[in-house]
């Protein structure tokens, strides 16, 4: 499991808030990072080739926790997905105490922010098919002329954590997102470009 979705799961409250809500809000660049998702939502991605690769919005997710992990104040949220026609990529969950192991559809996107005094902190975590990625802060934003055809200028660029040892053609080592759309387009290591079809 991933660090950012690790701390945020294994939240447990043990204290009294010291912290406001507004200490806990995200900025409206982090907030831009989830783009425009709403459960039940069907996305459609069209490779180069004209395969179709397809998911749908299963949950999106909030928690605050005042005296979380290792007794610091966290909020998470993230979007998770459901791949179509096969939930074939998801993601597994160790069991706790005696509950028998679980698995989750895929959190596409979590974000944990933890509010100390003098310095937020917050990880961005990525997760699709067996793409994986985590960015401490925010991740670099680009600004050219790749997504010309849907209007957009900005976008981030996000490579996969996934080992060279573990990838295969079909792994998808490189992910493009923007505040419009979400995840908008990937490469596969074999060269393949998926990119978003019906824009929502």
């Amino acid at each position: 499991m991933k660090f950012w979705t690790f701390i945020w799961i294994l939240s447990i409250t043990t204290s009294c808030c010291e912290f406001s809500d507004k200490d806990f809000e995200f900025s409206e660049d982090q907030i831009a990072l989830f783009g425009h998702y709403n459960i039940g939502d069907t996305i459609y991605y069209q490779s180069k080739s004209g395969d179709y690769d397809t998911l749908t919005v299963s949950r999106i997710d909030s928690s605050q926790q005042c005296g979380g992990f290792m007794g610091f104040p966290v909020r998470g949220q993230s979007v998770e997905i459901k791949h179509v026609p096969k939930n074939k990529w998801v993601a597994g969950i160790s069991h706790y105490e005696d509950k028998p192991a679980e698995e989750i559809d895929q959190s596409l996107i979590t974000i944990v922010k933890t509010p100390i005094p003098d310095k937020n902190m917050y990880n961005v975590g990525f997760d699709f098919r067996d793409f994986y990625a985590g960015v401490d802060g925010h991740p670099n934003k680009q600004n050219d002329d790749f997504f010309t055809d849907l209007q957009i200028k900005e976008y981030w660029q996000v490579k996969t954590e996934l080992p060279l040892e573990h990838q295969t053609d079909s792994s998808v080592v490189e992910i493009f997102w923007t505040s419009k759309f979400g995840l908008t387009a990937y490469f596969l290591k074999n060269g393949d470009y998926y990119k978003i079809k019906n824009g929502r």
